[in-house]
């Protein structure tokens, strides 16, 4: 199975009507195809006399089904693609272009960068042609570790890292989505993450392999929008980080019933916590909730659940389930400092065809993102894991547990607490430390209805120290309108960190 002849497949499908559509876009089949094309058809005369066997396109491009069709073009004439985002800030743009140095970029405007001035591929001004044409595929050249994409990824440090996804890796990954899904018919699919993200590669899987027809979000933060589409467009899947499905859904939980298309709800990127659980199950009790787990680094996802079923046994087990393995992948949990083999607590290491070749231009952070066990790879996550019976739960990153006066703490258990108050929309945990001085912080966004006076913090206190240890009680509480995100959906921690520093001093 080649990546050129899924994408073939899924555009010339005869068994269902497929449209890309954006906020002010729908394409139908045959104008998919000739946008493809059109790109496709740059790329080679391009090419035309280069002798790699493969080269890196960028993407540069709004939110919209050029984009999408670009990645398509990029495939088909047997080539990789890096996606830019073009809210990035200038110098960001400039050092990924600096560290990847596409061949091509496919753009919708000029980035007065003078190296590139000559290699990119506009599609500004390209017309429709709704004629029935046939699909531009150029010849893939012999490649033995076939490289399908490069996206980037921030490190603990922030630094930036160039994954490299072969198309070994993908297609595994691809085999795995066609397999588990194959019973969850649904014949659209709205993306909602940042398309510098992986949960990119996450859409278009469930897409190519089910042939449903593709919609864009016009950004990844406009709930009405988002909503609209979803009822305009009788959206049957959805994908999206938490925090997104969380506005989401709380607006939706007052709006009666305009989700009661979605069939499917797939998340990653980030901890589900009890509020939006209960909030999808109180929206859409008719859809699949799908708990999706993943670093970059092994192809978008390695844990899988449906979530939708699960009920809480007790007040103090308020984790909620990651996934389950991969059956063709290798599963190990780990002492994060012995490296000594755990059964049921450790960092999770794993091992198969969707380990990534590794990083670009840095073979030293490649080799120390794995670790070798009887002779088969392993990529370390991490991350910190608890696994009971054949389920994975997140338990926190393992620099992020903590030791606060002298006790091991897992800042998530007590946002999770915190989440289960009505009134509570979200909440993060950190700890502040300054010399001597070590605050255990919670910054907490409440609803409209309550009131944020001086007795809300006594009140929020009182109802979390039944359920947690005095050492896990937040020395301080900060109420906030809003908690804070960076562009991948993910808490903002240096925005937090600022905060907290005034607030201590």
């Amino acid at each position: 199975m080649l990546l050129q002849n899924i994408v073939k497949s899924y555009l010339l499908s005869k068994k269902n009507k497929i449209n890309l559509g954006d906020f002010e876009n729908n394409f139908n089949n045959n104008e998919i195809i000739g946008l493809t094309n059109f790109i496709t058809s740059e790329i080679k005369k391009k090419t035309k006399n280069i002798k790699k066997k493969q080269i890196l396109v960028a993407i540069y491009l709004p939110r919209n089904i050029y984009y999408l069709s670009s990645i398509f073009a990029t495939w088909l004439s047997g080539n990789y693609f890096v996606p830019l985002n073009q809210n990035w800030p200038k110098k960001y743009l400039e050092s990924i272009l600096k560290d990847c140095d596409p061949f091509l970029i496919i753009s919708n405007k000029n980035l007065n960068i003078k190296k590139y001035k000559s290699k990119i591929i506009k599609i500004k001004n390209f017309k429709k042609n709704t004629n029935k044409q046939k699909l531009l595929i150029q010849k893939s050249k012999n490649v033995k570790n076939k490289i399908s994409y490069l996206i980037y990824t921030s490190g603990s440090s922030g630094d930036k890292k160039g994954v490299i996804i072969s198309e070994k890796n993908l297609i595994s990954y691809m085999k795995w989505v066609k397999l588990k899904f194959k019973s969850k018919k649904f014949k659209s699919i709205l993306i909602t993450g940042e398309l510098s993200f992986d949960i990119l590669i996450g859409d278009l899987s469930n897409a190519l392999m089910f042939k449903t027809s593709i919609y864009l979000t016009p950004d990844t933060r406009n709930t009405l929008k988002t909503m609209y589409m979803i009822k305009t467009k009788n959206i049957e899947a959805i994908y999206g980080v938490p925090s997104t499905l969380k506005n989401l859904f709380l607006y939706a939980s007052s709006r009666g019933d305009e989700l009661k298309s979605l069939k499917i709800i797939f998340s990653g990127g980030d901890v589900i916590n009890p509020n939006l659980f209960k909030m999808v199950r109180k929206v859409c009790p008719q859809a699949s909730f799908i708990n999706m787990y993943g670093p970059t680094e092994i192809t978008v996802n390695c844990l899988s659940m449906d979530i939708s079923k699960i009920r809480f046994k007790n007040k103090k087990n308020f984790l909620i389930p990651t996934g389950k393995e991969f059956s063709h992948l290798d599963y190990k949990l780990i002492d994060p400092v012995s490296l000594q083999i755990k059964k049921s607590i450790g960092e999770l290491i794993v091992g198969g065809s969707q380990l990534m070749p590794g990083y670009l231009n840095d073979k030293n952070l490649s080799n120390l993102s794995f670790i070798d066990i009887k002779n088969k790879k392993f990529y370390r996550t991490g991350d910190i894991f608890e696994k009971k019976k054949d389920v994975y739960y997140f338990l926190n990153r393992f620099d992020k547990l903590i030791k606060f006066k002298g006790f091991r703490i897992n800042t998530l258990n007590i946002d999770n607490i915190l989440q289960t108050l009505n009134f509570v929309k979200d909440a993060k945990t950190l700890v502040y430390k300054d010399n001597n001085k070590e605050v255990l912080t919670s910054f907490i966004s409440v609803t409209k209805k309550i009131k944020k006076d001086n007795g809300l913090e006594k009140n929020i206190l009182q109802k979390i120290q039944r359920e947690l240890p005095k050492h896990n009680i937040p020395d301080k509480l900060i109420i906030l309108d809003n908690l804070f995100y960076n562009d991948r959906g993910k808490y903002n921690i240096s925005k937090f960190n600022k905060i907290l520093k005034r607030a201590i001093k």
